[in-house]
């Protein structure tokens, strides 16, 4: 115990004989590696947003029937993530390029302008939080460009998404007037025989029709050809019905209209084949899907973030996430302090081995010179001994 005490304290004695070496080698270490960081490592700054893209936005309006909804969740992220990666596109990240004047444009080095660009994507970040959540992040190399382009990026997803839906919804639109307009102009033409016999079908149809059209009006201009088409076909109807001597405005409603004959029935009554009758069902069926998807298409046009939610904002970043300075500070002391643990050991072994070999050749000369006129005396008394003994 004596001993271990003794050693610890003839460390302590050792170190602090040696302490303004040790703190110039940790000030001199770490310093260099904050000097090297800030000369070859890049500064970079992460800014990002969180967005939540809700499961409505996968919804089919009007035609969930026919198109069922997703339901597997992989797969649902999946078309989430991919909604989300197709607005950092090519001609997005040209545009922030332009913008910021990152780097030189494809007028220049062109093979140099493909690898700054694909190191450009590389800095935009997308990572899955949950099913519906995802972090879109920028990482840049200053504050201030870190933040508008994280801004700009949340911007152009929202209005990438919504338009993406909106495009979605009118394709779905579309497809079912051209559908209305096959069955309308082979149902209800002028002299057809379901037209004779149910004038009432021609008078709510042209209500549907006067119907989309208003609706229609608010997107389109007169000249658009499905403003065109619908105009059109008013006209046909109403110049049939005045030819019969109709009113345009006497449709039947749904409250004072009689109970709905079984289909059996209103063949026997009207003398209709059964395509006729299920055709003008369909029909039917499709201007109320379309006055849906109208609804719709107008509501979210004029509310997009009932369909993506911004859960948080961008921030300016207060630091920087590479090179972090914290890692940077431990690593130098670390490293100064292995430093100094070598320099102590090195110099200890130094001292012993220099006071051994001072013990051993570099003796006291006092003691030396004593030794000497100890020895000369007996020397000349053994001379003179053996001088009497040969006389």
């Amino acid at each position: 115990m004596n001993k271990t005490y003794a050693d610890i304290v003839q460390f302590l004695k050792f170190v602090k004989a040696n302490l303004l070496t040790l703190a110039g080698i940790i000030v001199v270490i770490t310093g260099g590696f904050f000097i090297l960081t800030k000369l070859f490592v890049a500064t970079k700054y992460k800014a990002f947003t969180i967005v939540t893209i809700p499961t409505r936005y996968f919804q089919q309006p009007a035609v969930e029937d026919i198109i069922p909804a997703v339901q597997d969740p992989g797969e649902m992220r999946t078309l989430r993530e991919g909604l989300l990666t197709s607005t950092i596109n090519r001609d997005y990240l040209e545009k922030i390029r332009a913008d910021y004047k990152l780097f030189e444009g494809a007028e220049g080095d062109a093979k140099k302008y493909e690898a700054n660009m694909q190191k450009l994507k590389a800095q935009f970040e997308i990572l899955s939080l949950d099913l519906t959540s995802f972090q879109v992040g920028f990482i840049g190399p200053t504050t201030e460009t870190t933040l508008n382009v994280a801004v700009e990026t949340q911007n152009a997803i929202i209005n990438h998404l919504s338009k993406e839906r909106s495009n979605k919804l009118t394709d779905l639109r579309n497809n079912l007037l051209a559908k209305i307009d096959s069955l309308g102009l082979s149902v209800n033409r002028s002299g057809d025989t379901f037209s004779a016999s149910r004038p009432e079908s021609l008078q709510n149809e042209l209500q549907q029709v006067r119907g989309l059209i208003s609706s229609l009006g608010s997107r389109y201009t007169l000249e658009h050809p499905t403003m065109v088409k619908y105009k059109a076909r008013e006209k046909l109807i109403l110049n049939w019905l005045a030819s019969h001597n109709l009113s345009a405005t006497e449709a039947v409603t749904q409250a004072t209209a009689p109970l709905k004959p079984s289909l059996a029935e209103r063949k026997e009554v009207q003398g209709l084949s059964s395509s006729s009758l299920l055709e003008a069902e369909r029909y039917a069926d499709l201007l109320k899907r379309v006055d849906i998807l109208n609804i719709v298409i107008d509501y979210e046009s004029s509310d997009s973030q009932n369909l993506i939610l911004i859960k948080q904002q961008p921030i300016i970043p207060l630091e920087p996430i590479n090179p972090k300075m914290k890692l940077v500070l431990f690593w130098g002391l670390l490293t100064s302090l292995i430093a100094s643990a070598l320099y102590l050991t090195v110099k200890n072994q130094m001292e012993l081995a220099a006071t051994e070999a001072a013990g051993q050749s570099h003796l006291n000369p006092r003691i030396k010179a004593d030794f000497l006129d100890d020895v000369a005396p007996a020397a000349t008394i053994t001379n003179r001994q053996s001088t009497i003994d040969q006389v």
